[in-house]
């Protein structure tokens, strides 16, 4: 039962600058990662939206923190 218990949130982020970092391993995977996460910011209000391909999960925190560096209110990482 996907969703099952998940609380029910309202969250307004208009004007946040988020940026989704995924790896490239199992494009399948990640597709949907990423297109759940693109819904949920959407939902949110955030219109900026910067999508960050990584190697792998060993490069994901690198290019996260690099993110936050850059004045990015938000990373997600996926993979």
């Amino acid at each position: 039962m996907a969703g099952h218990g998940a609380p029910s949130l309202s969250v307004d982020a208009a004007g946040a600058k988020v940026a989704i970092v995924a790896s490239s391993w199992h494009a399948e995977v990640m597709d949907g990662l990423i297109a759940g996460s693109q819904r949920t910011l959407t939902a949110a209000g955030v219109t900026e939206v910067d999508l960050i391909a990584a190697a792998g999960s060993f490069e994901l925190p690198i290019i996260a923190q690099a993110c936050a560096r850059n004045d990015d209110d938000a990373t997600s990482g996926e993979g």
